[in-house]
């Protein structure tokens, strides 16, 4: 691997750092009560039967998250650059959202399943919804429960390890096979 790419992937290592803690600080307390939509339809909170459901669904959908993840901070990297260093640029806001975006295109069927059951459905019952109400669950899991901090957060975190596991796991590996 070149030089260049090994600073670059540091710097996103680094920044990842930055994105969770920033998202730790933002996130710091999930809301206990359900929130009614404008159209009167509750959004429960986040359960930790919902954070595994969508640990479930960025998990299927890693890669892609993953690479559009990378995508973004580069940019960011590379305006950072043209700035200097007299200017400090917060780590992109948009990523958060960007793993929404990817998450209902990818896994439309997982996402719609998660998002009936945060108001108490069945798919098939949240699909005779109209279609604004899809649109409001969706609006309240951003501003009540910060959802693409959360797993902008989560992903923060799991680049972190995935940075660090690899690397224990070979070492094991080596270990067992006495090398």
């Amino acid at each position: 691997m070149a030089r260049g790419q090994k600073t670059v992937e540091k710097e996103i290592a680094d920044s990842a750092a930055v994105v969770f803690e920033e998202g730790r600080r933002r996130v710091h307390k999930m809301r206990t009560e359900p929130v009614e939509t404008p159209s009167g339809y509750k959004v429960k909170p986040l359960t930790g039967g919902d954070l595994r459901a969508l640990k479930k669904i960025v998990t299927e959908n890693f890669e892609a998250v993953q690479k559009k993840l990378t995508e973004i901070e580069r940019e960011r990297l590379e305006r950072q650059k043209e700035l200097g260093s007299d200017v400090q640029l917060p780590a992109d806001q948009g990523a958060g959202m960007a793993i929404v975006e990817i998450i209902l295109e990818d896994a439309f069927d997982d996402a719609w399943e998660f998002l009936a059951r945060m108001v108490g459905m069945t798919p098939e019952g949240f699909d005779d919804l109209p279609a604004d109400a899809h649109l409001e669950v969706i609006e309240t899991l951003v501003a009540e429960d910060d959802l693409p901090g959360f797993l902008q957060r989560y992903l923060a975190l799991r680049r972190t390890f995935s940075n660090v596991l690899p690397t224990s796991a070979s070492s094991a590996t080596q270990s067992q096979n006495g090398s």
